[in-house]
């Protein structure tokens, strides 16, 4: 399987048809029994350690991002296309074991960081947020015209969600910074060094400061796009999952989040990677 996985874990696609794989659907069903009755998500992940099915690779070991993305996927009560592993039953007493409490709140913060971050997939203007008479919510940007009135706001919350899921469970998504190649000027500076240092005698304020200039060059030579891939990578590697939209994540990493006229969303991310949604 791989590492940007797009069945949920416990089906399988056979001639064209999402079926369940019964071995990972009945990890599905335990983590959902186990939960509901008091495991944490570390438990969860240290006892799927210690059984010989992986979510993706065979080296990629359970965590407690992929438990958080398995309970809170609603495919598993069953769909058109997907056939039910779990019971409604089973999914209540999820969450009922989850904390119910700031809710509404949260909801309302989640909106407003939406909306400070929405952006035109077509044109990339600033997108405004309204209601017809009717109280559908609709997304228009007065530059292109674009209007979408099928991106709600709780189908936003719930793509971005998705797509921070993705990303906490599978870093390598976010692109690897380019190797960078010196340019001639830094390479005559090292050269010029290295005769500095092995000169019978040589001046050390001299050396220092050619030590300085070069590694200011190369500082200057790595690209804001490279500086800012290293830093989502490593934000993302220290970032437990949470079962709500995580809104501080969100600011630290994205630029836009880019609405379609369709309801689809995408994440333009700080060093320019889109990320698209479901």
């Amino acid at each position: 399987m791989a590492a940007n996985r797009k069945l949920p874990f416990g089906y399988i696609l056979i001639a064209g048809k999402i079926c369940i794989n019964e071995l990972e659907a009945k990890l599905v069903t335990e983590i959902f029994t186990d939960y509901s009755n008091g495991s944490s998500y570390r438990q969860l992940a240290d006892r799927l350690n210690n059984q010989p099915i992986t979510y993706n690779e065979p080296d990629k070991v359970w965590n407690k991002n992929i438990i958080a993305r398995i309970l809170c996927c609603k495919e598993y009560m069953g769909t058109e296309i997907h056939p039910a592993i779990i019971s409604e039953v089973q999914w209540e007493a999820v969450n009922v074991a989850k904390p119910k409490t700031g809710k509404a709140l949260e909801e309302n913060s989640d909106v407003k960081s939406i909306r400070k971050l929405a952006r035109c997939a077509c044109c990339g203007s600033r997108l405004t947020l309204g209601a017809s008479g009717r109280s559908w919510e609709r997304w228009r940007c007065h530059e292109c015209g674009t209007l979408s009135a099928k991106a709600i706001t709780s189908r936003i919350r719930e793509s971005l969600s998705y797509i921070i899921s993705q990303l906490l469970d599978t870093p390598e998504l976010i692109d690897e910074p380019e190797s960078q190649e010196m340019h001639g000027s830094t390479k005559e500076q090292e050269e010029t060094l290295r005769d500095a240092l092995n000169a019978p005698e040589f001046d050390e304020g001299i050396v220092r400061q050619m030590a300085f200039d070069i590694a200011a060059a190369q500082f200057d030579s790595i690209s804001s796009a490279d500086y800012e891939t290293a830093r989502i990578r490593e934000i993302l590697v220290k970032t437990d999952s949470m079962d709500n939209l995580n809104t501080t994540l969100l600011k630290e990493i994205a630029a836009a989040v880019l609405i379609h006229s369709d309801g689809r969303v995408s994440l333009r991310l700080k060093n320019n990677q889109i990320i698209e949604g479901r």
